[in-house]
């Protein structure tokens, strides 16, 4: 599992994070799947926050799953590797009642993840294409994160898929609008 973080202006938070990620996805077989997850609202990369800690839990289990099945067909496990995509989620911290005080913060936080998508994400995504062009990847979002993957790849959203990729988006903080354009 790798996080890498992005800043509210869509630049990555520290440069080194996504050189590693690049060094590492350029070393890792073209033939195991990547998972990429960006979380929502109310969520950060500490190792604490429940949506890293769902997240990594839940790629344990799919390995598990797919190591299983492809043991029952005599194949060869592959592995599962991860990618857990961190930004800055609220600009205001109360120190109790943060979900309900906090609320007005939505809409500074919807521009924010536009700016996620269209600058660390679509990086991100790009680099993961061209490493392994071959590779198949599956990218969710959630909420909010959801928009920043709208955003990152909107441009080939209208046009036939001719690659490995696979984009989901859980609960998009998008509007109709947005996606009529």
């Amino acid at each position: 599992l790798m996080t890498i973080e992005i800043k509210q202006s869509g630049n990555f938070h520290d440069q080194r994070q996504f050189d590693e990620l690049k060094r590492w996805l350029d070393t890792r077989s073209p033939t195991d799947p990547i998972v990429i997850f960006i979380h929502g609202w109310h969520h950060n990369a500490a190792p604490k926050d429940t949506n890293r800690v769902d997240f990594t839990g839940f790629v344990g289990e799919l390995e598990a799953e797919v190591c299983q099945k492809r043991r029952a067909l005599k194949m060869p496990c592959p592995s599962l590797d991860a990618i857990y995509v961190g930004w800055i989620w609220d600009s205001v911290d109360y120190p109790i009642g943060s979900d309900i005080l906090d609320f007005w913060t939505i809409w500074g936080r919807k521009k924010v993840s536009r700016q996620v998508g269209r600058g660390g994400l679509a990086n991100i995504i790009s680099h993961s294409r061209h490493a392994h062009p071959d590779r198949q990847v599956i990218v969710a979002g959630h909420s909010l994160g959801a928009s920043a993957l709208f955003y990152a790849v909107r441009d080939s959203l209208g046009q036939v898929a001719e690659d490995n990729y696979e984009y989901i988006m859980m609960n998009p903080a998008v509007g109709s609008g947005e996606f009529a354009e």
